[in-house]
C-alpha cells in the first residue's frame, strides 16, 4: 500500500530499557508532500502502524509520545490543522483496551483517552487505525479468547469522528461467526456523513443504519426484528439461529456500545424463535440440546413432538 506524506516508519531497535523509542513521521525516498502535483486529487486513506506488545515509548516526528499501557496501534494526522502531527493511539493494558487522542504540545504531546473497552479476559490478537473518510477514522483490534469454548474471537471497531475534538462516534463489537461490513455514506442528504453496517451471518445479510443528528449518530429502529422475523417466516430453524446470533443473550454474536451482547428483541419474537429452536433441535434427534433449551421458557410445539416420536424419540 502507497504511504502518504511524513509517512510512518517500521519499528526500529530498541534501546534498551522501557525508555524505548518507535519513531514516526520521518520522510522515505520517494514520497510526495501533500502539494505534490502528484498526489491524486480527492481523499486518499491513511493507514497506521501496528505493533507487538512491549513496544515501548511512541515518539512522532521526534516527539516522545506516552500512553498507558502497550501502544499496538497508531495513526498520525493533523487532527486541529495547526500544522503539527498528533496521532490516535491504541492501547493495551492488562484488563482494558484504549483508544487515545494525542494532541502536541510543544516537544511532548498529550493524550486524552477517548474510550476504553473491558478485555473480558481476552487478549488483543492486533490492531490498527486508519482514516476512512476525510472526516473519520476507524481504529479496531481482534480479540482471542481461551479457556472458554463460547468465548469465541471477537473484533472491536471504534467509528471516530476526526476534527479538534475528536470523538467516538460509535463502538461496535462482533464475534465469529458474524461479519461485518461498514458504510460511510450521507443517507438523508443533509450534508453530514451517516453510518451503515451490513451484518452476514448464517446465510442472512441484515443492514441497520444511523443518522447524524445534533446529539450524535441515531440508530434507525426496525433492524434486527425484521429480519429475524422475515426468517422465522421463511425458515424457523434458520429463523431461530438468526435471533440468537442478534437479539441479546450469551450466544448473540453482535454488540453497540460497551453493554451486553445483542441487541434488544421484542419478548414475542424472542419467544418464537425459541419454540422454533425448540422444534429443530427435535426433529434433529437432538433431545439434549433441546432439552438444554427448553430451560430457556420455550414450550415444546405439538408438530415438534410428532416428529420427534415419529423419530423414536420419548
Amino acid at each position: 500500500m502507497r504511504l502518504p506524506t511524513l509517512a510512518l516508519l517500521a519499528l526500529l531497535a530498541a534501546c534498551g530499557g522501557d525508555d524505548r523509542r518507535v519513531p514516526f513521521g520521518e520522510e522515505e525516498d520517494g514520497e510526495t508532500t501533500p502539494d505534490d502535483p502528484g498526489e491524486p486529487e480527492g481523499f486518499t486513506p491513511r493507514e497506521g502502524r501496528s505493533f507487538e506488545p512491549g513496544a515501548g515509548t511512541l515518539s512522532v516526528e521526534g516527539s516522545p509520545l506516552g500512553v498507558e499501557g502497550s501502544p499496538r496501534a497508531l495513526l498520525a494526522l493533523d487532527l486541529d490543522e495547526d500544522g503539527d502531527r498528533d496521532a490516535l493511539v491504541v492501547a493495551e493494558t492488562e484488563s482494558e483496551l484504549r483508544l487515545a487522542a494525542a494532541r502536541r504540545e510543544g516537544d511532548r504531546f498529550a493524550p486524552a483517552t477517548l474510550s476504553t473497552l473491558e478485555l473480558e479476559g481476552c487478549a488483543v490478537a492486533r490492531a490498527g487505525v486508519r482514516t476512512v473518510t476525510e472526516v473519520s477514522a476507524l481504529a479496531e483490534a481482534e480479540l482471542r479468547c481461551e479457556g472458554d469454548e463460547a468465548a469465541d474471537p471477537w473484533r472491536v471497531r471504534w467509528v471516530v469522528g476526526l476534527g479538534e475534538a475528536p470523538r467516538v462516534r460509535e463502538t461496535l463489537s462482533t464475534r465469529a461467526p458474524l461479519e461485518a461490513e461498514l458504510v460511510f455514506e450521507d443517507r438523508d442528504e443533509d450534508g453530514h456523513e451517516d453510518l451503515g453496517l451490513v451484518a452476514r451471518v448464517h446465510g442472512a445479510e441484515v443492514a441497520f443504519a444511523w443518522l447524524d443528528r445534533p446529539g450524535g449518530l441515531a440508530r434507525e429502529a426496525g433492524e434486527p426484528e425484521a429480519s429475524v422475523r422475515a426468517a422465522l417466516d421463511a425458515d424457523p430453524a434458520r429463523g431461530a439461529r438468526l435471533a440468537a446470533a442478534f437479539c441479546r443473550g450469551e450466544d448473540a454474536r453482535i454488540r453497540f456500545g460497551a453493554g451486553a451482547w445483542g441487541l434488544a428483541c421484542p419478548d414475542a419474537l424472542r419467544e418464537r424463535a425459541r419454540r422454533a429452536e425448540v422444534a429443530a433441535l427435535l426433529q434433529a434427534g437432538e433431545l439434549v440440546d433441546a432439552l438444554a433449551a427448553l430451560e430457556g421458557g420455550a414450550p415444546i410445539p405439538d408438530d415438534a413432538l410428532d416428529a420427534a416420536a415419529a423419530s423414536g424419540i420419548e
